[in-house]
Parts: C-alpha cells; sequence; structure tokens
C-alpha cells in the first residue's frame, strides 16, 4: 500500500513535469520515507493521547527522528516492520516512566544520556547503501551528533531538577538508549560505517 501511494506520488509530480524521469525512483524512495515518518508519527501520537500524554509523544518523536537521520542505525527491511517497531520503541522509551522515577535514582537517567551520547559519538554514523551521501567526511557527523547529544543531554539535566518534569528526561534518556541500541545493531549487520580519513 506504501509503494502504491508513493508511486502515485511521483507519477503525479512526472506528469506536472515537476521531476525528470531519471530520478522516478530517488523520488519514489523519498515518498515511501515521507509516508512512512507520516503515518508511524501520526499513530505514535494516537497512542500517546490514549495511553499516555500527548507531550510525551512529542518528545519522543523529536529526540527519536533527530538522532535517526543523523546517525542511521539498524533499518527494518520493510515498512511494515519499522512502522510497528518504531511503536513499540515508544512503547518501551515511555510505558516505564513512573516506575523509573519512583525506583531509580535521577542522576542514573542522566549517566544513562551521558553514555548513549558517547556510544552514538564514537560508533557512528551507521548508514545503509541509500545514506551514503549524508556525510563526505566522518568529521561532518561528529559535528551534527554532539551537538544534538549535547543538547539532549542538557535537556535531560535541566528537566530532572523538577518533580513535574522529570518523565521527560526519562524519556529523552530512553529514547537516547534505544537510538544507541539500533546503532549498535546496525554494526552487527553489516552497514556502512564512515571510517575517519587518515
Amino acid at each position: 500500500m506504501l509503494s502504491r501511494i508513493s508511486m502515485l506520488s511521483t507519477n503525479f509530480m512526472l506528469k506536472k513535469n515537476l521531476i525528470s524521469l531519471p530520478y522516478k525512483n530517488l523520488y519514489k524512495y523519498g515518498f515511501e520515507l515521507f509516508y512512512s515518518t507520516l503515518f508511524t508519527a501520526f499513530s505514535i501520537c494516537i497512542l500517546g493521547i490514549l495511553f499516555f500524554k500527548l507531550s510525551f509523544s512529542t518528545i519522543f518523536i523529536i529526540v527519536f527522528t533527530s538522532l535517526r537521520l543523523v546517525c542511521g542505525g539498524y533499518h527494518a527491511k520493510t515498512f511494515g516492520r519499522c512502522f510497528f517497531y518504531s511503536n513499540l520503541f515508544f512503547i518501551i522509551a515511555v510505558y516505564p516512566t513512573h516506575w523509573i522515577i519512583t525506583y531509580i535514582p535521577t542522576y542514573i537517567n542522566l549517566l544513562i544520556s551521558i553514555a548513549a551520547g558517547i556510544a552514538t559519538i564514537y560508533t557512528g554514523p551507521v548508514l545503509d547503501i541509500r545514506q551514503t551521501h549524508l556525510y563526505k567526511k566522518r568529521e561532518d557527523f561528529h559535528f551534527s551528533i554532539t551537538f544534538l547529544c549535547f543538547v539532549y543531554i542538557c535537556s535531560t539535566m535541566i528537566l530532572s531538577t523538577s518533580n513535574h518534569l522529570k518523565p521527560y528526561a526519562v524519556i529523552i534518556s530512553n529514547t537516547m538508549l534505544l537510538v544507541t541500541l539500533l546503532q549498535l545493531k546496525g554494526h552487527n549487520n553489516k552497514y556502512i560505517y564512515i571510517k575517519k580519513e587518515e
């Protein structure tokens, strides 16, 4: 279904002469990513509204998507699996929030964020063949991911100071940890790893 909708969108652009024929497959892939991300974000928002909070969904989507765009990692073989896993990761990141706040010291969340950030910087980027154009040099990646990790670690630290905002700190640290695990899984699946130039 997703492939069909993407092909219809691509053909529409071709008929309107907005793109040229040699780029047809590239645009089809782009539409597949766009619609997949849109449907997944919508379903995560619905889950947030029904079972948690919409703001939890928003924080997860921002952190998860921004880190995954920059550092890559494991990708599911089909868009259906990607949809399922993304929703599952949202539940994993959000569901234990109350338990973590109650039983785990605040500094542990900060340590998780720092460890996940360091691991992400050290092991990335991990890209599939279609993403290799993102970075010509590994230094470009390091600047982007270091900035993002710094922002999210600082956010975790600031949000942890307020009991009302602690759930958001937990969601950020849990999401950073999940992204790191996906990156390590990508290494195991022999994705492309951009090595530092000598």
